[in-house]
This record gives C-alpha cells, structure tokens and sequence, in this order.
C-alpha cells in the first residue's frame, strides 16, 4: 500500500537525511543530484523524488517532486524555509539539528570524516578495533540524556565510512545507517546509495533507502533552482 502524502515536517527531516548522505571535500563548489527515496513503515511504502542544489558555504535548496511539490532551503545556521507552490504558503524556523554543517554532509565537506563530527558533539573515543581490513571505533557521549544513545559504533572500509550504528545504554541498536556504492567524482568518493534503519521503541521499524543520480559538479551544475527566491507574496503558515 503506498502512502501519498508527506507532511512539511516529515519532508524537513528527510530532507536533512538525504543532505547528511553524501561524502564531499573541495574543491567542488557547486553539486546537483536527482536523489529518490523509498521508505516503508508499518507497511506502507511511500516513494519521495526530488533534486538537490548545493553551494559551497552550506547553502542547499531541495526540489521534491513526489508525491507532491515542495521546496527547502537551508544552510549552515540551521535556517529554514519550507514552501508550497501549490498554496503559495511558507513555513520557516530555526534549529540547529537542521544545520547543513552538522549532517554527515557538513561533516564529510570540511573533512570530518574521519570521526564523522562525533568530537565537536561532545562524544568521546571508547574504543577502537580492526577486523578484516575494516577500522571499528566506538564513541561515549560525555554526557547522556534520555534522548541520546549511549554509544556510537562507527564502520571504516578503505578509508571511507561504512556504517554508522547508534546504540541504547544496553548496547540495542536504535538505528543503522549503510554508506555504500561509492562512485569517485572529483577526485572525491561519493555513496550513492544510503540505507537508513530507525528501530522503533514498539519494536516495528522506519526502513529508508536513498539512491542518488545523475550528478553534475561545479560548471556542470547549471540548475535553474541554485538561484531560488521564495516569491514575495507567499503567505507564512
């Protein structure tokens, strides 16, 4: 059965995931891709299209398409703004969860791969370890809430990150996220396709698989959408 509507928020944190996917270093300052994203929870599938516009500077705007038309733009500062051109409505906020700086996007771009930007949240080296020619850190936060997991296991292959699992204070893994299909474009490795598992406290699960597409860098990355202005007249919801 598939679901064809999502929400502005449901689309906000999508969006934020698809960004977090891709592995960037300069010199590209300008990247374009057709991202599609197939997500199935208690049964219902539902099918997200869209193309992303990136800047260097952490300016992003989003085109979705299916199932229905939206546009988001963000940037560093976890600014916001959410519009539907079939309402001519807008809907915009601050947090820096959002922050195109502190997805696995921002961590890649300014060569925080290596620890994935877990430092600057505050979580701490626990362990490291090798096995088959993969490299397996685990990270402590310094502080914990109820909120947040208790640990982190993080997957290198080849010097490119694998996996990322995060894990509840009894070691149960709340969600999993596979970077793999790495494909070289500027002389950097980028995962086209990203597999994210959220494990639901009901024990159901949210599956999503991210696919990216048709990418086009620097001068090639000529997309009218670089350059969207939310018209003047749209209404804030």
């Amino acid at each position: 059965m598939k679901c064809k509507f999502v929400t502005p928020a449901a689309l906000l944190l999508l969006g934020s995931i698809l960004f977090a996917s891709f592995t960037l270093r300069l010199p590209i300052q300008r990247l374009q891709a057709a991202i599609t994203t197939k997500q199935v929870k208690n049964g219902q599938s539902t099918t997200v299209k869209a193309t992303m516009y990136y800047t260097a500077g952490g300016k992003m705007v989003t085109h979705f398409t299916q199932p229905r038309e939206y546009v988001l733009l963000s940037n560093s500062k976890g600014e916001y703004k959410i519009y539907d051109p079939q309402n001519n409505t807008v809907q915009q906020s601050q947090n820096q969860l959002f922050s195109t700086d502190v997805t696995y996007f921002g961590h890649f771009l300014n060569n925080r791969s290596g620890d994935m930007g877990l430092r600057s949240m505050g979580f701490a080296l626990l362990n490291t370890r090798f096995d088959e020619g993969a490299m397996i850190t685990e990270w402590k936060p310094q502080l914990v809430d109820a909120d947040s997991p208790y640990y982190i296991e993080l997957v290198h292959e080849n010097g490119e990150p694998i996996f990322i699992g995060y894990k509840d204070i009894g070691g149960k893994y709340m969600r999993k996220v596979f970077f793999y299909n790495y494909q070289k474009v500027q002389q950097v490795n980028l995962p086209l396709t990203i597999t994210d598992i959220n494990y639901l406290a009901n024990g159901d699960s949210i599956v999503g698989r991210t696919q990216y597409a048709d990418l086009l860098v620097n001068e090639n990355a000529t997309g009218k959408y670089f350059d969207y202005k939310i018209p003047q007249n749209a209404k804030l919801k």
